[in-house]
């Protein structure tokens, strides 16, 4: 053997247990040295994946959606038992995985609340790949499921569906833990990072509301949805969010899909054809959405001095937004505090 051949095995070798060493250091930051900003998302994973100790760990009510519920609804106050499985940055496909996790190991609930910011529902390339797919929110098997819709829904342009085996090639490489696209995440995993994850996942222990923010912080910035000129839904994450309507039908769930508060700055700067397109693709779902499901189309919004960043509502904004909730479901909430059998619709 030529000595090209020896350095070429060598190399080959070397970067074989390089990659081997890599994926056990990547399966153990992912798994245990968790970032403030993962650390919410494998805690809440985690929770559906785990059998339910006592009975009273099956909710009668859960939140479903983004960081926007997850800090903007203080579950806790809407019943008692409630659990808030949202996951920051959430598309409608980690909605619906997450759902259907709960599902295999929990009771179902009598009522869910969901909401999904319109930010969220337009773009899912991004977010799938840097958060589904790394993070473990889909499997390997879930995520040839969204692929596979995906290119039913037309989903890739190109000639030949170059874009659909690009993505498959590029699930494989995310499956396989290849170190380069975990990264950007282990070298942000300082000490004072991964104590800061433990502390994130701590604060979801008490069942209540996130908060990312105190009622001291304002913010008058403009949020996603006032940059943006049209609301076009994509096609695979508007089919997601009808199978989550679907799945919750299937096991009797009530379902509210609510839209959380922009700022009033923000509102005040979405374009006219934008609230068109939106609030038409919520008369949309409204009128496709399955009888046990209640649609709120609004766009709501509240003053600025209520939200700690440009999306995100501070203390006293979610205690607003939860007194609403909880004047909007009164019927629904006094079943479940009376653990009576309750109704079999919203509408």
């Amino acid at each position: 053997m030529g000595k090209f051949w020896v350095r070429f095995v060598g190399w080959s070798l070397m970067a074989v247990l390089f990659q081997a060493s890599a994926a056990v250091v990547v399966h153990a930051a992912m798994s245990r040295w968790t970032l403030p900003e993962s650390a919410i998302w494998i805690k809440q994973i985690e929770y559906t994946r785990a059998a339910p100790v006592v009975p009273s760990d099956h909710a009668s009510l859960i939140i479903l959606g983004d960081s926007r519920p997850f800090g903007g609804i203080r579950h806790s106050e809407l019943a008692r038992g409630a659990r808030s499985l949202a996951l920051p940055g959430a598309t409608a496909v980690d909605v619906y995985y997450q759902l259907e996790r709960y599902l295999e190991r929990h009771a179902p609930p009598r009522l869910a609340i969901i909401s999904i910011a319109p930010e969220h529902m337009v773009k899912m390339e991004q977010v799938f790949f840097d958060w589904s797919v790394r993070v473990g929110s889909v499997s390997r098997r879930q995520a040839l499921e969204v692929l596979d819709l995906k290119k039913s829904r037309g989903g890739y342009r190109r000639p030949f569906l170059i874009d659909y085996w690009n993505e498959r090639v590029l699930l494989e490489l995310y499956q396989a833990r290849i170190f380069v696209f975990y990264r950007s995440i282990i070298m942000q995993m300082t000490p004072r990072a991964v104590r800061q994850g433990r502390l994130e996942q701590n604060k979801l222990d008490n069942r209540f509301a996130y908060d990312y923010g105190n009622s001291r912080r304002r913010s008058s910035e403009l949020n996603a949805e006032a940059k943006m000129s049209r609301f076009v839904p994509d096609p695979t994450l508007d089919a997601y969010l009808f199978k989550i309507f679907d799945l919750a039908e299937r096991h009797g769930i009530l379902v509210a899909y609510e839209v959380m508060p922009m700022n009033e700055t923000s509102y005040k700067k979405l374009h006219p054809r934008y609230k068109q397109d939106f609030m038409e693709f919520l008369n949309s779902i409204a009128q496709k959405a399955p009888i046990n499901t209640h649609v709120h189309a609004a766009i709501p919004h509240y003053p600025d001095e209520l939200f700690s960043d440009p999306s995100h509502l501070n203390s006293r904004g979610a205690q607003r937004f939860t007194r609403v909730l909880q004047r909007r479901y009164a019927k629904i909430l006094s079943v479940l505090a009376d653990e009576k059998t309750g109704q079999n619709t919203l509408k």
